[in-house]
């Protein structure tokens, strides 16, 4: 006999009750509260540095190549910097002949310069592509043009990003009757909403008819758009195949979450009652969703009967519940930063790696995230404990992690102001990037261990997290590769 699970937040079924009964207009009246989330979340957020209130002036710094094809080295060549920051000349000397050049952003036909990754990503299932900052254009067409090679020669089909678990998945599952625009917006935090990203989601879109679909999926704990809203409809139904009267339970838990955690991101303070109501719940809510997921996961069969859902459907619902307390907890200790962002970075820990063992353990994915997020041992976020740390620790063999980093030029912050990038430090990695005096550079870390010549990746090195924020990396600790680019320039935002 079914188990009835009644939810005791704020000790009364019947708030409950008239939280359901209104959820129309609690829909309508947080739409601010979904904008302000999709304009100033997206990872690494808090360690950014503080915002500019207006936009700083620009860098004199030369704008990218622009050219058709891949690019000669001539047309690679890069603007001397006259101030440029001291560098080892050893270092320096061994990274131009190691560093692998990528001789476009941009070129789609021919991707014969990425071919140095073949060999490099052999058996490797699991490829995370990062950013120091998430408004900076030509990340997004670097990464863009390396997940169409992943994709077309190396056969990685499925695309995660740091964004909502069960929106882009309900991206995925509407994909043919959106807009790549409204794909994108349904799916994706505010930070990457460019007409970069919507060119991606065109490719996407275009593949689902193919033979090589590339699908869509995300990692983060945190509603990154309003479509968040449906997934009380989609976990109450799935409920409902099995037990009408669990499925009210399920209802009323899940929208009772969504008040509560609306509530408190727009919080102040840590005293107000918003968020001070959200710890009392917490406790409960961590219960009440770890036996949903289990009912779910010991519901299979009965769910995906008539066709409705399939298994993938059932175990991405049964993840996004035993991870949602993780938002929660995350929003109640946003006050206390180090805390918060340890809740989160392990909710997407675990979904990342659901994702690839329970979800598409057949499939090759590539992630998308923040640099910080992604680091093997979260130097600069939370040490030992952010997602990069506990997905590596779990997933080692599997993953190959590539920062991304740039060396001038200028980039938005997260809420959109302009700042310019600041000239390099010594000894930095940006000032040896700039020795080659080449636009863009990558170098694989992950096969240099027994190379003497090599040993500055095994000793601190300086560099700017967020363009702006000194950071000592050892890079042999942190990432299996790096990709820099000489200029970068803020996104065409929408």
């Amino acid at each position: 006999m079914l188990k009835r699970y009644h939810l005791q937040l704020l000790n009364s079924r019947q708030l409950l009750m008239i939280v359901h009964q209104t959820k129309r207009y609690i829909a309508l009246s947080t739409a601010l509260v979904f904008a302000v989330l999709t304009a100033s979340c997206g990872g690494g957020s808090s360690s950014a540095p503080e915002p500019a209130r207006t936009p700083a002036p620009a860098s004199a710094a030369p704008s990218a190549p622009i050219a058709q094809g891949l690019l000669t080295n001539d047309q690679l060549q890069t603007i001397n910097d006259d101030n440029k920051a001291l560098v080892d000349e050893d270092v320096a000397s061994w990274f131009a002949v190691n560093a692998d050049i990528v001789r476009s952003l941009t070129e789609d036909q021919d991707f014969s310069d990425l071919a140095f990754l073949d060999q490099i990503l052999e058996n490797k299932r699991l490829v995370m592509l990062g950013e120091s900052s998430h408004g900076v254009e030509e990340y997004s067409q670097a990464k863009v043009r390396m997940i169409k090679y992943l994709h077309e020669e190396l056969g990685y089909n499925v695309l995660a990003f740091e964004s909502g678990l069960f929106e882009c998945e309900n991206v995925q599952q509407n994909i043919s009757s959106l807009t790549s625009r409204a794909a994108m917006v349904s799916c994706l935090f505010g930070v990457w909403h460019t007409q970069t990203l919507v060119e991606l989601f065109d490719y996407v879109k275009q593949r689902q008819s193919t033979s090589n679909p590339l699908r869509i999926t995300g990692f983060d704990v945190q509603a990154s758009s309003p479509a968040f809203r449906q997934r009380a409809d989609n976990t109450e139904d799935m409920a409902g195949k099995v037990s009408p009267d669990y499925a009210l339970d399920v209802r009323l838990l899940e929208d009772q979450f969504r008040t509560l955690t609306e509530s408190a991101s727009t919080a102040e303070n840590a005293n107000q009652i918003e968020v001070q109501s959200l710890i009392a719940a917490l406790p409960d809510l961590t219960a009440e969703y770890a036996m949903l997921a289990d009912y779910l996961r010991a519901n299979i069969a009965l769910i995906t009967q008539d066709g409705q859902f399939s298994q993938r459907d059932v175990l991405i619902a049964a993840q996004y519940a035993e991870t949602s307390p993780y938002y929660a907890e995350q929003l109640s200790q946003r006050f206390d930063t180090d805390f918060g962002i340890r809740a989160r970075d392990k909710g997407m820990a675990e979904n990342l790696i659901a994702l690839s063992t329970e979800i598409y353990p057949e499939d090759k994915i590539i992630g998308w995230a923040h640099n910080a997020h992604l680091r093997h041992q979260g130097t600069g976020l939370v040490p030992d404990a952010n997602m990069g740390a506990l997905v590596h620790n779990e997933l080692e063999a599997d993953l190959y992690t590539i920062g991304f980093y740039m060396y001038r030029g200028q980039h938005a912050f997260n809420d959109r102001s302009i700042r310019s990038v600041n000239a390099p430090m010594d000894y930095s990695l940006e000032a040896i990037f700039h020795s080659r005096r080449l636009a863009y550079l990558f170098l694989d870390i992950s096969g240099t261990s027994g190379d003497e010549a090599a040993s500055w990746l095994r000793l601190p090195v300086p560099t700017w997290a967020w363009g702006s924020t000194p950071l000592t990396l050892t890079l042999d600790h942190e990432y299996d590769g790096v990709f820099i680019i000489d200029t970068a320039s803020p996104p065409d935002y929408l």
